[in-house]
């Protein structure tokens, strides 16, 4: 039987790492010139729009595999298992803070967004 998860208060730790993302992605932007911004959108300009569905659902599928993965790990880890949806979900936004954040902030994201939802033993 599933017990409710417990509810945990979000503070200022929650907002800190908010801007701390918020900062990262700007300063993300930022670093990117002009120049290479026009030139990649001239090169997709030409690409194959068939090839770049393929390519985006194939990354789609192959993330959700992957949080489908992290979700049978993190299930058997806890003693109160939350839902595969929800641990996909975190896995999902996880993976893009790495993608977004320095220093691989996502995989603490992740850890963050589960011990939400993960009674505390």
């Amino acid at each position: 039987m599933n017990a409710a998860p417990v509810p945990r208060p979000r503070g200022p730790a929650l907002r800190r790492a908010a801007a701390l993302a918020a900062v990262a992605a700007v300063a993300t932007l930022a670093l990117l010139h002009v120049d290479e911004v026009a030139d990649a959108v001239r090169e997709l300009a030409g690409a194959q729009v068939a090839w770049a569905v393929a390519s985006v659902a194939a990354n789609v599928a192959s993330s959700t595999v992957r949080g489908a993965a992290w979700a049978v790990l993190v299930r058997r880890a806890v003693t109160v298992p939350p839902p595969v949806p929800w641990v996909v979900s975190a896995f999902l936004i996880g993976q893009l803070g790495n993608l977004l954040a320095p220093a691989r902030l996502g995989e603490a994201a992740k850890v963050a967004l589960l011990a939400r939802r993960v009674p505390a033993p």
